[in-house]
């Protein structure tokens, strides 16, 4: 779920170069002071609007004067500077619940989980920034049902030991009553939070845990996974259509995401009639040395990649198969569509030709709702002209915890954000995302290998301008039959 944008000159995110499902390796972040914001470390406390570092950097912090110009329709530049006053993110009552009065309100605290520092930081470093902007606007506005939401960002440093740790801060500590995700390695957590009754709302990419019964304190903003990972029919008419007759396939063998997500695309390709001639679901991951993999790979005949990874690895494994001359004509990618990846030379490089898919819409000024949001982020000191996958993903979760909030009643409990969450059928991020995600049918198993989704977009990279392959989104749905996890 790492695409947003049509036609646009940016480069990539920060949030990939070392992590799971996301983008590429820029990063830029800013502290969530004027929300009461803070990002600890695991183990640490920081001081409301600090940042504490306590055994890891945090992620290395840039914050520009708001600014940035819009563009002509249909493309996007990479930098920008422009700026404007935040506009309004309150949810609506169709899709959270109308907001309740006779609250109490005082101050909510929550926590947002997410990789910082670590393998995973090229696609996750400034996701802070993007948690600052949505709240930072929210709070402008009165926060949720009268409370002003205070946060902290805590950095897993892309381990699920050191995700334990970080949600056990967060909830032991902090005291946090909910948590939003955008994570890799969430999958270390979940039982300990389970039985803590922690709402989790954000990015279901870590693992198949999200759409498993048994964890009904999760919710995932773009559905869920079936866990079964089985082929879904809009990628498999997505490779037809690109004419694809072998098909390497690559995972992380540390993330179940990853595994299920290439195994699903696999599938998916040889419902289209092509045929898998190479696997490598082992890859350690970040991992940036393919030559071994790129050869076998010419050898293989392939004429299609797939490959869930982190930016750092696409860029190096693209890379690798131009190196050793691979026949490889259609990349698929899932991270990428970030405006790091078009001013990062080497990156705009090995991305030339190669394809990404995603679940956001085109950053061209088309969106209402992406205008709004941009606004919001360029309001909080963020300069481009769309979000990285660090930044849209932070900006995702934050506002998936405001609606769990909003849902909850005038007093937020743990409990109500639970029970009044799964009520929620319509939650669509005020239009940001695709579609319109329905918690209630999380555990039906609808949702697509890619996080969830039922509608992707793709999009290429052309004379290094990203530009939109599919005319349109692409719905679709699991084809029976074709589970790759038993």
């Amino acid at each position: 779920m790492g695409l947003r944008g049509r036609t646009v000159k940016s480069v990539l995110t920060k949030a990939a170069a070392c992590s799971v499902v996301a983008l590429l390796a820029a990063c830029s972040s800013s502290s969530g002071g004027s929300s009461s914001g803070t990002t600890a470390a695991p183990g640490t406390t920081a001081a409301p609007g600090t940042t504490a570092a306590a055994g890891t950097s945090a992620a290395p912090g840039t914050s520009a004067a708001p600014g940035t110009t819009s563009a002509a329709p249909g493309t996007t530049s990479g930098g920008g500077s422009g700026g404007g006053n935040a506009v309004d993110s309150s949810l609506t009552a169709a899709q959270c619940g109308a907001p309740a009065s006779g609250g109490d309100g005082k101050p909510i605290t929550v926590g947002i989980i997410t990789s910082l520092t670590g393998v995973a930081s090229s696609s996750f470093s400034d996701v802070k920034t993007g948690v600052k902007a949505y709240f930072d606007a929210l709070n402008a506005k009165g926060g949720v049902n009268g409370h002003k939401i205070n946060y902290v960002v805590a950095d897993d440093q892309s381990s699920p030991t050191s995700n334990l740790t970080a949600v056990k801060d967060l909830v032991e500590n902090k005291k946090v009553t909910a948590i939003g995700v955008w994570d890799s390695f969430l999958f270390g957590s979940v039982d300990y939070l389970l039985g803590k009754g922690m709402p989790l709302l954000g990015g279901s990419f870590d693992g198949p845990e999200w759409g498993v019964p048994k964890y009904s304190n999760m919710f995932g903003v773009v559905g869920v996974a079936n866990p079964k990972y089985p082929a879904f029919s809009s990628f498999r008419d997505w490779f037809k259509s690109k004419g694809v007759t072998k098909v390497a396939s690559l995972a992380y063998g540390p993330s179940p995401s990853s595994i299920g997500s290439a195994k699903g695309s696999a599938a998916s390709a040889e419902q289209a009639g092509a045929k898998v001639v190479y696997t490598n679901y082992n890859v350690p991951f970040g991992s940036t040395n393919f030559t071994a993999d790129a050869i076998a790979i010419k050898n293989s005949g392939a004429d299609a990649v797939i490959a869930p990874m982190v930016e750092a690895s696409d860029i190096a494994l693209i890379t690798a198969l131009k190196q050793a001359g691979a026949n490889v004509k259609v990349p698929l990618l899932y991270t990428g569509y970030d405006p790091n990846t078009l001013n990062d030379p080497a990156a705009a490089a090995a991305f030339e030709g190669a394809y990404i898919v995603g679940t956001y819409p085109f950053y061209d000024g088309s969106n209402a709702a992406a205008t709004a949001q941009m606004a919001n982020l360029k309001a909080a000191g963020y300069t481009k002209d769309i979000p990285t996958f660090g930044v849209g993903g932070g900006y995702t979760a934050a506002m998936a915890v405001a609606c769990g909030l909003q849902a909850a009643g005038a007093n937020p409990t743990q409990q109500s954000i639970i029970a009044n969450t799964r009520k929620v059928t319509a939650f669509d991020g005020n239009g940001v995302f695709l579609e319109k995600t329905d918690f209630s049918k999380q555990f039906d198993g609808i949702g697509s290998f890619d996080g969830g989704s039922l509608c992707q977009n793709w999009v290429t990279v052309q004379s290094k301008q990203f530009v939109l392959d599919t005319k349109q989104p692409l719905c679709g749905s699991n084809i029976p039959g074709t589970e790759t996890v038993k």
